[in-house]
């Protein structure tokens, strides 16, 4: 292989990002802006960047846009909802429509001459495609994910994604512009159009680290902070007119979410943050979720295992 210049982060979302249901509780997934990923980005010294909000490519074509002619590239991507499990779209055009079986998501992607990347194809804790990746026509494997703090999920799709001649990606499945980075994918070239030539031939290195606790503490305390912001203003009856500020247009991806979820829905978030908001809580809630993740993965290890699948340590 040629000497790898290249460093990009392609999966990253923002608050184009759809909420997430946690139990009874519902929270945005992302409460960073398109703008400020890019700034971010640009900061470390990443080359190319994706962003992949979940079912949306509204904030890939903010930030790409805003991108241009500052020494970074952004690719317009989507982290594609199947049912079979999450695919990032790298290259595309038009948003992909969720809820389709992975092959007929991968065959969207590719009609728009996209590229079909496995996102987390073995997290315990996320909708990945596990071992259908072998018998699926995706272009690359993201082998290691750095909120994946488990320290099984990607050592499991590392073994798998060895035995497959595809690209294998690292990425940070960023939340909040400071988790930008921490995995990363290297390839040949420093442009979106040298990854994605990389990205066909198969010659693509991975690297990073898993996100910090602090920073897993910090994306649940940003979003409890935005969340409550939300709540504050729902409860004075600020949902129109001048409501709509400069920092929140009407398309605000965050507000049109937040007033389209049921009473019940906004009573039992507001209980919810009222917990978050404590101080010890975002920290516990941390730590309970990593002791938590192992757990399941540690079982997921065990019934692979039992099914002859693979053996790991």
């Amino acid at each position: 292989m040629k000497e790898v210049v290249g460093v990009g982060d392609v999966h990253i979302h923002t608050k184009y990002s759809e909420f997430g249901e946690y139990s009874f509780f519902c929270f945005p997934d992302s409460v960073e802006e398109p703008k400020k990923a890019v700034k971010y980005a640009k900061k470390i010294g990443l080359d190319v960047i994706a962003i992949t909000d979940h079912n949306s490519i509204k904030g890939a074509r903010i930030a790409r846009d805003f991108a241009k002619g500052q020494g970074i590239e952004v690719i317009i991507g989507e982290e594609v909802t199947s049912r079979e499990g999450h695919i990032l779209a790298l290259f595309v055009d038009d948003k992909i429509k969720p809820d389709l079986g992975a092959e007929e998501t991968i065959e969207l992607i590719h009609d728009q001459g996209g590229l079909a990347i496995a996102a987390h194809p073995f997290g315990s804790m996320t909708n990945g495609l596990g071992h259908k990746i072998h018998d699926l026509d995706i272009d690359g494997i993201e082998v290691f994910n750095a909120l994946h703090r488990d320290g099984i999920s990607n050592k499991i799709g590392q073994l798998n994604g060895s035995m497959m001649k595809k690209a294998l990606l690292g990425s940070s499945d960023a939340h909040t512009k400071e988790m930008i980075g921490s995995g990363y994918t290297l390839f040949e070239g420093n442009t979106s159009e040298d990854l994605r030539k990389s990205i066909k031939k198969a010659k693509t290195y991975w690297g990073g680290r898993v996100v910090s606790l602090p920073k897993m503490v910090g994306w649940g305390t940003s979003v409890a902070i935005e969340t409550s912001k939300m709540v504050i203003r729902y409860i004075k009856g600020d949902v129109g007119g001048e409501f709509w500020s400069y920092d929140h247009p009407k398309d605000d991806p965050l507000l049109s979410e937040f007033y389209a979820l049921t009473t019940k829905k906004k009573i039992l978030g507001v209980f919810g943050l009222s917990i978050l908001m404590l101080p010890p809580v975002p920290l516990l809630s941390t730590i309970f979720g990593n002791y938590y993740l192992k757990r399941k993965s540690k079982a997921m290890l065990s019934e692979f295992n039992k099914l002859g699948k693979m053996s790991f340590g």
